[in-house]
């Protein structure tokens, strides 16, 4: 079997992702597409931010714009993807190597949380990216 590069991996990843992925198409809308199957659904990318259940039930339960799981979601990211993920996502590894300055930033919400489903790199301050 022969190894392939990261990203070769990466594009095979999405080959995989994009033939599974139904689309959702809303009557009346003029730009289409949801995050997941249907309205008011994503996906979780644990390989990112790993949430908690805390995290589901504070998704749950917002007023304006919630995310609902049922208990089979529930059961599959208590089971399988917290222990798999949680001392492993990007922003686990992140956090684990910042200076107590700058979780005191996050923390007086100086900056935005930076790695909830989406790539890292939106925090800004002075004249560079972090």
């Amino acid at each position: 079997m022969s190894k392939s590069s990261i990203p070769v991996l990466r594009a095979l990843v999405l080959k995989e992702i994009m033939s599974k992925k139904k689309l959702c198409i809303n009557d009346g809308e003029l730009i289409v597409g949801e995050r997941g199957e249907e309205p008011a659904s994503t996906c979780t990318y644990p390989e990112l931010c790993c949430h908690t259940l805390q995290d589901f039930d504070v998704m749950d339960a917002r007023e304006r714009i919630s995310f609902k799981f049922d208990a089979k979601s529930r059961k599959i990211q208590e089971d399988l993807i917290i222990p798999a993920w949680e001392k492993k996502s990007m922003r686990y590894r992140i956090l684990e190597n910042m200076t107590e300055q700058w979780k005191d930033c996050y923390a007086a919400a100086m900056f935005t949380e930076f790695m909830e489903q989406r790539g890292p790199g939106h925090t800004s301050g002075d004249d560079k990216i972090f």
